[in-house]
């Protein structure tokens, strides 16, 4: 069997390979930003805090070469990215990591660009910083945003400040293109175990990396070596892709252009590695998943489901606005909402002319302030659907619409069924809820019973 896997990777590695010297990747740059300079360059990426919860990563027996060159990683064509002036590496680098494993796929190779746009947005809105009002974030940030969400191409999402207001229209197309290349599992490596970091990069190809910088990555010779002493001063933090190693150090692809380093590559020596490291992730990609009965969808979500929720999530964005305190958008949710987003409901709405239903969830929302909502702002509600096929319901933890409310259901439990014994760990199986019209004219008490799954 590991003979087996060591010759299908050693397959992959050189199925691409070429007479000669490796072929120059193409070289892509982001739009609507100048071109760095060692002095212009924003380095802010940020390491992960700690966080128990964090798969680590456990080598197994696979045989470790003494050595990953170079030249055979850029036997790939991985594309060379440019991040311009704005402090996005944590998109641009873990897109260098998904642009290997498309590559490097055994069943269906897959040369499109991906969206580094997508990922940095993405690690901004799941880092462990509040808001997005802000440059860098972290790698953590940057795996959560690729699990919930996967990564579409960069032609669905263009990385170009002139564009950033595109069509409404394109959000339902982004998401669902970003389905087909969701995540797979993923595990936090080590940084400071050489042999961990081996182990994985022979497993997968390539790793994810944060690291402190130093001035020796401003003055990088075309032989592509860091130069690093104890006393080189620390300037910034900056994540990137580790993809070979030899008996010196790491060689890593950076997001600065081809005309840093050695045609966009350096070596970083295990002695600057282990003083100025901070985090490694390895990754594997998911296959993609379409779930038709409401019964899969519920169980994926269920709190046993600890996979890729992107799939389920996908067609219910374009249906939910969330708000979080004071009316603010709500953006770090898996059901999330974004300005984009919002207006594209509101064309939606537009278009329709009107809705089947539509529900307003103050479920979690203290009753304290639900009634502070004037009776004013109900009739308002009301008034808006009166003699329309629209349905609004209003979920709450007591009624506060009062007259302005066609029908008020109360929802009460009844009993609960649990599995287990007393005094040992026990799971909620069934519950029973009881609803009671509290119109008089509508008199009826029905029951229904939810089922864990």
């Amino acid at each position: 069997m590991a003979k087996t896997k060591r010759a299908r990777a050693r397959s992959r590695s050189t199925s691409s390979v070429q007479n000669g010297s490796p072929t120059t990747p193409p070289v892509i740059r982001s739009q609507g930003f100048s071109r760095a300079s060692a002095q212009t360059r924003v380095l802010d990426a940020r390491p992960d805090t700690l966080d128990f919860r964090d798969r680590m990563f456990e080598p197994t027996l696979i045989e470790v070469q003494t050595e990953r060159p170079l030249d055979e990683y850029r036997k790939m064509k991985v594309p060379i990215l440019d991040q311009g002036t704005e402090g996005a590496c944590t998109g641009f680098g873990l897109a260098t990591v998904v642009h290997y494993l498309l590559r490097t796929r055994d069943v269906i190779r897959d040369d499109a660009e991906i969206s580094p746009r997508m990922l940095y947005d993405m690690a901004r809105r799941y880092d462990e910083w509040p808001g997005e009002k802000y440059s860098g974030s972290s790698a953590r940030g940057a795996m959560k945003g690729w699990h919930k969400h996967g990564v579409c191409s960069r032609s669905h999402w263009i990385y170009d400040r002139k564009l950033e207001k595109q069509d409404g229209k394109l959000f339902t197309k982004r998401y669902e293109d970003a389905l087909r290349r969701p995540l797979g599992a993923y595990f936090r490596v080590n940084h400071k175990d050489l042999i961990a970091m081996h182990a994985a990069i022979t497993e997968v190809g390539i790793l994810y990396a944060t690291s402190q910088v130093h001035e020796g990555w401003q003055n990088v010779g075309t032989d592509g070596v860091i130069q690093w002493t104890p006393e080189s001063q620390i300037i910034g933090g900056h994540a990137f892709a580790i993809v070979a190693y030899d008996e010196k150090g790491f060689w890593i692809q950076n997001s600065w252009a081809d005309d840093w380093g050695k045609d966009g590559y350096a070596q970083i020596s295990y002695d600057d590695w282990l003083a100025n490291g901070s985090d490694i992730w390895v990754a594997r990609l998911g296959a993609p998943v379409i779930l038709r009965a409401r019964e899969s969808v519920s169980r994926s979500v269920g709190v046993a489901s600890q996979g890729s929720r992107g799939y389920v999530f996908c067609d219910l964005r374009p249906h939910i606005i969330s708000l979080g305190n004071n009316g603010q958008l709500k953006t770090d949710a898996d059901v999330n909402s974004e300005a984009m987003n919002l207006r594209t409901v509101m064309l939606a709405v537009s278009e329709a002319k009107s809705l089947g239903l539509v529900i307003l969830d103050l479920g979690d929302t203290p009753s304290a302030s639900t009634r502070r909502i004037s009776l004013t702002s109900w009739f308002r509600l009301r008034r808006a659907v009166e003699h329309t096929p629209t349905v609004f319901v209003a979920l709450a933890r007591q009624s506060n619409a009062r007259t302005c409310a066609s029908l008020v259901i109360e929802c009460a439990r009844a009993k609960a069924s649990w599995s287990g014994s007393l005094g040992v760990s026990r799971l909620l199986r069934t519950t029973e809820f009881h609803a009671r019209s509290t119109h008089r004219r509508m008199q009826c008490t029905p029951v229904f019973t939810a089922t864990a799954i």
